[in-house]
C-alpha cells in the first residue's frame, strides 16, 4: 500500500489539462542568507566530583567474607540493618533476601523488640520504629506511631481532616472494626481516612455471607493487634528511656572531654569559679551533642571556645565589681541614715538613689575593684553633705520652675513662686494634688518606673527607688493653682503671705462647706481637699470654727483611717523614729519590738515610736469629715429667740 503522500503525488501528476503543481515540499524555515559568525569552542568547566565518600568504604565492606559479614550484622539493631539496606544495592539484596530473615530476628532480639507487625515485613517494621519520617507528608518530625495500622504521622497530618477524621457515618463497615487513633484538636480521636476507605471498598465487594465472615475476622484481628500494640508501646517507652540515658552518658563524656581541653589551655580556674546554675557552656550546640569529642571537631571549635571563655571571664569580673559597688553603697547609706536621724522628722531630704549618684559619692563607689573601701573613705564627702543636699534642692527647684513656665509661660515663675500656697502640682501616676515642698518627697516620683533598658536599672531595683530628677510623672496643675488662688481670695486671705501658708499647714485648720452639711452636722475638710471640691460648692466654702471637742472628733476619725491603712497598705509609709528606716506597719511593729525593745511587746505610740510619711499623712486627712453641728444657745424670751433665728438666717458666715 502506498503512503498517503505518494498517492497524492501520483494523482496530481496524472491529471490532464490541469496546471502542474510543484511537488517540492515547502521549507519550514527561511534559509539563512549570511554565514554565521564562527564561534570558537569553549571548553565547559569539568565539575569536580567528590569520589572520596562512602563508595570506596562500602566497596571494601562487600569484599569481606559473608560469614564474617553476617556475624557482624547479627549484632546490630533493626534500625542499623535498615540503614544498611539504603546504603547500596549490593547490601540491600544481601540483607533483604529470604535467607537473611534470621538477621532481622536477631536484630529484634538484640533490643528486645516484639514480633513483627502482622501487616508489615521486617524492614517495614524497622522503618516504622526507627525512621521518623511521616508516612503521609514525608516530613522528618513524625513522633506519633499508629501501631494498629502500622504507620507513623506528624501533628500536622493528624490535624488534617482529609487524612484523619472523626465522622464514620460515611462508611458502611461496622464502627467497631475501624482503628481509632489519638489526634490533637477539639475531637481527640479519629481514624485514618486512607486505611478506612480501603477497608470499606473491600467490604462493599463482598456478598452478605462474606461480609459477616470478614467482619468477624477483622474483629479478631483487631483484638490481636491491640495486644501487639500494648507490647510495642511498653517496649517503646523502655527503649526511649534507654536511648535518653545513653545519650546523656555520651553528652557527659563529651562535656568532660571539653572541660579537660579547656583545663589544658589554662581556663581551669575560670571553670571552677562558674556557678553551678550557669549553663552558658552546656547549652552550646557544640557541647550538648550526643557524640564523643574528636580531635578534628575540637580543632574546628577551639578558637570559638576560647573567645567564649574570655567573654565569660569578663562577665564574671563585671558581676564581682557590681557586688563590690553594692557593698560600698551599703556603707554609704548606713552613714546617710545616721545623718537623717540627726535631722527633723519632716525634713525634706533626698532619697537613697539621689545620694549614691551624687558625683562625690559616686567617685568613691566607682573606684577600682582592687581598692578597699571603708566608712572613713566617705567621711570627707559626708562633711559636705549639707551643701550637697542644698545643691540637690536647688536643682529640683529649678526643674519645677522650668516645668511651670513650660506649662504656662505667662506666669513667668521663679523660685519664689514655689513657696506660694497656691502653687500646686499633680502626680501622673496616682493623680494626687501636691503642694510644695511635698512634691520633692512624693513617693511616686522615686518609685522605680524607668525602663528595663535604663543603664542604672539594676541599681534602682537594688535600692528600690530611683532618683527624683528622672521622674516623668511630675505635672504642674494649672487648674488647681487657679482654684486655690480663687479660694484664698474668697476667704479673704493673702496669697503671698508667709502667715497664710503657715495657717494652711496647721493641722487644726479646716474649711467648712455649707452646702454639703446637713441640719445637724457640718462638712469639714482640709485645704488640699477644698481645692478639689466641686465648683458648684465653691461659694459655700468658709473657714470652720472648731472647738476642742470638734478637733478631738476629727482626730479620732483620722486615726481610724490610718488604722485601716495598716491592714491593707503594702507600701512602706511608716518611719521608725529610732533609726529613721521606712517599713510597712507589720514590719514596723516587728522591727521596733525586736530591734529597739529587746523583744518586749507593747503598743506603738505615734510621734514617739513612729511617724507617718508625708504622703500618708495627707491621705488620711483627705476627704470630707461629717461632725455634729453645735446647738444654738437657748434665748431668754421668745422675742429674743425669734430675733436670733432671723439674724442667724441672714448673717453671713465668718470669714477671714
Amino acid at each position: 500500500m502506498l503512503r498517503r503522500s505518494t498517492r497524492i503525488k501520483t494523482r496530481v501528476g496524472n491529471g490532464a489539462g490541469k496546471a502542474s503543481v510543484s511537488t517540492k515540499p515547502k521549507p519550514s524555515k527561511r534559509r539563512r542568507t549570511t554565514k554565521a559568525v564562527p564561534v570558537e569552542p569553549v571548553e565547559a568547566p569539568v565539575p569536580v566530583q567528590q569520589t572520596a565518600g562512602l563508595r570506596g568504604k562500602l566497596k571494601q565492606l562487600t569484599e569481606i567474607p559473608l560469614e564474617l559479614l553476617f556475624e557482624v550484622f547479627s549484632h546490630l539493631n533493626p534500625g542499623d540493618l535498615l540503614h544498611l539496606t539504603w546504603s547500596c544495592t549490593t547490601l540491600r539484596e544481601m540483607i533483604m533476601r529470604k535467607s537473611s530473615a534470621y538477621l532481622w530476628k536477631r536484630a529484634r532480639d538484640n533490643v528486645g523488640l516484639p514480633d513483627c507487625h502482622p501487616d508489615l515485613n521486617e524492614a517495614q517494621f524497622a522503618k516504622l520504629i526507627f525512621n521518623h519520617r511521616c508516612y503521609y507528608c514525608q516530613c522528618v518530625n513524625a513522633q506519633t506511631m499508629l501501631w494498629e495500622i502500622g504507620t507513623r504521622a506528624c501533628k500536622k497530618c493528624l490535624s488534617d481532616p482529609n487524612k484523619f477524621d472523626s465522622d464514620t457515618s460515611r462508611f458502611a463497615i461496622p464502627k467497631d472494626i475501624i482503628p481509632m487513633v489519638e489526634r490533637p484538636g477539639r475531637l481527640p480521636y479519629g481514624y485514618c481516612c486512607r486505611y478506612t476507605k480501603r477497608l470499606n471498598d473491600y467490604y462493599l465487594t463482598l456478598d452478605d455471607q462474606g461480609k459477616t465472615q470478614w467482619v468477624q475476622m477483622k474483629r479478631m484481628e483487631r483484638q490481636s493487634r491491640y495486644e501487639h500494640t500494648q507490647l510495642c508501646e511498653d517496649w517503646f517507652y523502655d527503649w526511649y528511656d534507654h536511648v535518653v540515658a545513653e545519650k546523656a552518658k555520651i553528652r557527659l563524656r563529651r562535656c568532660d572531654a571539653i572541660e579537660e581541653k579547656l583545663h589544658e589551655l589554662g581556663w581551669g580556674e575560670e571553670l571552677e569559679k562558674m556557678r553551678e546554675d550557669d549553663y552558658t557552656i552546656l547549652d552550646l550546640p557544640f557541647v550538648k551533642q550526643a557524640k564523643d569529642l574528636t580531635e578534628e571537631s575540637w580543632n574546628k571549635k577551639e578558637a570559638d571556645m576560647i573567645d567564649l571563655m574570655k567573654r565569660i571571664k569578663e562577665k564574671r569580673l563585671a558581676s564581682e565589681y557590681r557586688a563590690i559597688q553594692k557593698e560600698r553603697r551599703g556603707i554609704l547609706l548606713d552613714l546617710y541614715l545616721g545623718f537623717v536621724a540627726s535631722q527633723p522628722v519632716d525634713a525634706i531630704l533626698p532619697g537613697p538613689a539621689d545620694i549614691v549618684f551624687m558625683p562625690k559619692f559616686k567617685a568613691v563607689i566607682d573606684l577600682p575593684r582592687t581598692t578597699a573601701i571603708i566608712a572613713d573613705d566617705f567621711a570627707i564627702s559626708l562633711q559636705d553633705l549639707p551643701k550637697l543636699i542644698q545643691d540637690w534642692r536647688n536643682k529640683a527647684d529649678a526643674k519645677l520652675v522650668s516645668l511651670i513656665n513650660t506649662t504656662d509661660s505667662s506666669l513667668q515663675a521663679t523660685e519664689a513662686f514655689l513657696d506660694l500656697p497656691t502653687t500646686l502640682f499633680r502626680c501622673r501616676a496616682c493623680g494626687s494634688c501636691i503642694t510644695y515642698p511635698r512634691v520633692l518627697v512624693h513617693r511616686c516620683f522615686t518609685l522605680v518606673r524607668c525602663s528595663y533598658s535604663h543603664e542604672h536599672y539594676a541599681i534602682f531595683h537594688e535600692l528600690r527607688c530611683q532618683p527624683w530628677a528622672i521622674s516623668s510623672d511630675i505635672l504642674f496643675d494649672d487648674s488647681a493653682t487657679k482654684n486655690a488662688a480663687s479660694l484664698l481670695s474668697q476667704l479673704k486671705m493673702t496669697v503671698d503671705s508667709a502667715s497664710t501658708k503657715a495657717l494652711l499647714e496647721d493641722p487644726n485648720f479646716f474649711i467648712r462647706c455649707i452646702r454639703c452639711g446637713y441640719r445637724f452636722e457640718q462638712a469639714v475638710m482640709t485645704w488640699e481637699t477644698a481645692i478639689k471640691h466641686p465648683s458648684e460648692c465653691r461659694s459655700s466654702l468658709r473657714r470652720a470654727r472648731l472647738d476642742e471637742k470638734d478637733l478631738a472628733i476629727l482626730k479620732d476619725r483620722i486615726a481610724e483611717k490610718e488604722r485601716s491603712h495598716r491592714r491593707f497598705e503594702t507600701q512602706r509609709h511608716w518611719k521608725c523614729l529610732f533609726c529613721r528606716k521606712m517599713f510597712t506597719w507589720d514590719n514596723l511593729v516587728a522591727h521596733i519590738t525586736e530591734t529597739h525593745r529587746d523583744g518586749a511587746e507593747s503598743p506603738l505610740i505615734d510621734s514617739v515610736d513612729y511617724s507617718l510619711d508625708t504622703d500618708l499623712r495627707v491621705e488620711v486627712r483627705s476627704g470630707i469629715f461629717k461632725i455634729p453641728k453645735k446647738a444654738d444657745a437657748p434665748a431668754k424670751n421668745s422675742v429674743q429667740s425669734e430675733t436670733a433665728k432671723a439674724t442667724a438666717q441672714h448673717a453671713p458666715e465668718e470669714q477671714i
